[in-house]
């Protein structure tokens, strides 16, 4: 227990968001923009191409200078997932 704060710390071993299933991570980055959850991928080698299966895209144009741009980056992340999986 922290005296200062009146908090109790637990001691938390591992990487608890890495242990959950695929399926769940993939519903938790179905609520962001795609480019973010991209970025998720150097959290950590299990996060390095969990995007890539995500069944559920959320684009959005906001952040681009232009439409080219914005289609470009479309088109190579559909090219770059697994094309195993549906897409939604």
């Amino acid at each position: 227990m922290d005296s200062r704060h009146g908090k109790v710390r637990l001691k938390v071993e591992g990487d608890r968001l890495s242990n959950l299933p695929n399926d769940l991570i993939h519903k938790i980055l179905s609520f962001i923009d795609v480019k973010y959850a991209i970025r998720t991928s150097a959290l950590s080698s299990r996060w390095r191409y969990i995007w890539t299966s995500m069944p559920c895209l959320n684009f959005s144009s906001e952040g681009f200078h232009s439409l080219p741009e914005f289609s470009k980056f479309v088109t190579r992340v559909l090219s770059t997932r697994n094309n195993k999986t549906k897409v939604h």
